[in-house]
């Protein structure tokens, strides 16, 4: 996975000390290729720790990985294009969010959709789920279904997950919101689903295996990438936009499919 998807999908993750890092290694990755981290450490102001802390929330396997990754990024860069230092930021934010709507139209499959409608509809109970941030996309879905005359419960509490794997039953469908498709925030929910039969739908940004395993559908979305040539510092745009648009869309699919 490239570096600017990585940054994307853990973005919510990372501190102020984390995102000032990362930013400065976008700006200048050679700080890091071309020293050893304490010396990174020290043009970087901070410590060789808090280097090895984000190579790790990146989910890189060490720093030797984390430097071929920037390497990979610096080669891209530098194949770009040159821009211009002035242009028009609202525009370049919009431009962001349109090349989103296409990837998203590519990776959005109607078998996919029409599969969770159906689970959906021989479900006694379904429910949204979401934690952190990816939890205010399970609230939007909810919204977007009641728009529709369809109600569903949201659970964005850690929680209530854990006790709601207790009483997960055949007749359950849970959709689930995760922007870092991290099956062991999950694992209780998984495991009980596992035992009763209960069905999982992970709408996700990230690949993990075990989801594929344990999920009867799993919707791979695009992260939102910021064009990091644009700008001198490390921004980014929201994700929820992605899972905005897949709600509405699977909302409008649910309305089609005529629930009770």
């Amino acid at each position: 996975m490239r570096l600017q998807e990585k940054i994307s999908i853990h973005f919510t993750e990372l501190t102020k000390t984390d995102r000032k890092i990362t930013g400065q290694l976008i700006e200048k990755p050679e700080i890091l290729i071309q020293h050893s981290v304490q010396e990174a450490a020290n043009l970087l102001e901070v410590s060789p720790a808090a280097i090895m802390r984000v190579a790790k929330k990146l989910k890189y396997r060490g720093l030797a990985e984390f430097k071929q990754s920037l390497e990979i990024y610096q080669s891209e860069m530098q194949n770009k294009e040159e821009k211009s230092e002035t242009h028009n930021f609202s525009k370049s934010v919009i431009s962001g969010f349109k090349s989103q709507l296409d990837a998203i139209e590519k990776s959005v499959s109607e078998k996919d959709l029409e599969k969770i409608v159906d689970l959906v509809k021989k479900a006694k109970v379904t429910r949204a789920l979401g934690i952190g941030s990816s939890g205010l996309s399970a609230e939007q879905f909810v919204y977007s279904l009641l728009y529709q005359d369809h109600y569903m419960e949201a659970v964005t509490s850690r929680t209530k997950i854990f006790y709601l794997s207790r009483i997960l039953t055949a007749d359950d469908v849970l959709i689930i919101f995760s922007v870092s498709g991290n099956s062991e925030a999950y694992s209780e929910i998984i495991e009980r689903s596992q035992k009763t039969g209960a069905k999982l739908v992970f709408i996700t940004m990230n690949h993990d295996k075990k989801l594929k395993e344990a999920a009867e559908v799993v919707v791979v979305l695009p992260s939102n990438i910021t064009d990091f040539s644009v700008s001198h510092h490390l921004q980014q745009l929201d994700n929820r936009f992605a899972f905005y648009i897949f709600s509405s869309m699977l909302a409008a699919y649910i309305d089609n499919g005529e629930l009770d």
